[in-house]
């Protein structure tokens, strides 16, 4: 299996494929996939992107065993243990 990565500002989608891919092909199966409408315009939208490639071409979601969310706040500093 190829491991592909859709990635955002705020997102990122792990897919898998068992066949692989160039760099080009994947981004133009990608743009293939309908877009998002707004007032101000028409832009990708990773959920779209994940459902035309897993129903159009047969990729397969991963399914996380486990994840860690990274956010700003602070740590407390660690004790130093002296031996």
């Amino acid at each position: 299996m190829y491991i592909y990565s859709l990635t955002g500002f705020e997102e990122r989608s792990i897919i898998l494929h068992e066949k692989k891919f160039t760099t080009k092909k994947f981004q133009n199966m990608c743009k293939e996939a309908p877009t998002h409408e707004s007032c101000v315009g028409n832009y990708y939208d990773a959920q779209l992107i994940l459902k035309y490639l897993v129903k159009t071409y047969g990729f397969t979601k991963v399914k996380y065993t486990a994840g860690f969310f990274i956010d700003t706040e602070t740590v407390e500093p660690k004790p130093i243990s002296k031996k």
